[in-house]
């Protein structure tokens, strides 16, 4: 035990690098913890479920669940229905007489009917699993976008 003491002794410089650096370590998780905590209660999440309701004359008639699984309010501007392509085939409501975007509280889910085109014959080439072959594009208030390809029954 003697030798360690005298080591360090006369080794303080040394010592000293071992302490700052475990210091600066310490502090570095600290920041990171603390950030990762504060970021927590404010995230937001969206699922969707799309349903098929069948097609006349008009176009296909789709329904879109929006479920808010987040943490927040999110405060939808736009909701798309496009290819895999990027053709535009539909574009659900999202507007009402007092404001011009949706309001999906945590935990609420919103479902809405919307007629889609047929563009490029999708529904009738992908029928069966149309999913990765149309998605779902929701834009919230912030220009965030979640992009929904997968949720498409199959069969």
């Amino acid at each position: 035990m003697n030798s360690i003491i005298t080591w360090c002794n006369e080794n303080q410089g040394f010592f000293s690098a071992v302490l700052c650096t475990l210091t600066i370590l310490t502090s570095l998780l600290t920041v990171l913890f603390t950030w990762k905590v504060g970021k927590m209660p404010y995230k937001k999440k969206l699922a969707v479920m799309i349903g098929y309701w069948g097609s006349d004359e008009a176009g296909h008639n789709l329904r879109i669940s929006i479920a808010n699984v987040g943490r927040i309010p999110i405060y939808i501007k736009n909701v798309e229905v496009k290819s895999n392509k990027n053709d535009l085939l539909g574009v659900m409501a999202t507007g009402d007489l007092d404001k011009n975007f949706l309001i999906i509280t945590p935990n609420e889910i919103i479902a809405n009917e919307i007629r889609v085109e047929n563009k490029r014959n999708v529904f009738y080439k992908y029928g069966i699993d149309l999913n990765g072959h149309i998605k779902v594009v929701i834009t919230d208030l912030e220009g965030k976008k979640y992009i929904f390809t997968k949720g498409w029954p199959v069969g």
